[in-house]
């Protein structure tokens, strides 16, 4: 935690509550304010509010580390997704990513969920046999 950050986010919400209650563009459309709200005057009030409220705009990745052949110490799952320290466990989300995609998360999520399919079914514990007795009759 940077204490500049909290600084920079107080200021830009002074910033955008100043501009949208006192320029002529917002008036015909400015009613009432809903939030921060009216109460929300001194910096500790604006710091109590943005802890209360402020979240990542984007898709959390990268909080298992995949690991190759090297047997990285700090990967969680290896180059197939496996859970390493537990058997049958694959992890086939955003967390796998090392970094955030460029775009929305939801796509490269689904590439990672295909590409763990392929390795269910071409594992020696999943047969396309054992698969087809799950459909259903």
């Amino acid at each position: 935690h940077d204490a500049r950050d909290m600084d920079t986010l107080r200021a830009g919400l002074q910033m955008a509550r100043e501009y949208v209650t006192t320029t002529t563009a917002f008036k015909p459309v400015y009613g009432r304010e809903v939030f921060p709200g009216k109460n929300v005057q001194t910096d500790n009030e604006y710091d109590d509010y943005i802890r209360a409220t402020v979240h990542s705009g984007a898709a959390l990745v990268g909080t298992c580390r995949m690991g190759g052949r090297n047997n990285d110490a700090m990967a969680v799952v290896d180059e197939q997704l496996r859970l390493r320290g537990c058997t049958g466990v694959r992890i086939c989300d955003a967390s796998v990513m090392p970094t955030l995609p460029g775009g929305q998360a939801g796509s490269t999520v689904l590439m990672i969920a295909e590409r763990a399919c392929d390795f269910l079914f071409s594992s020696q514990t999943h047969s396309i046999k054992s698969v087809d007795r799950m459909k259903e009759p």
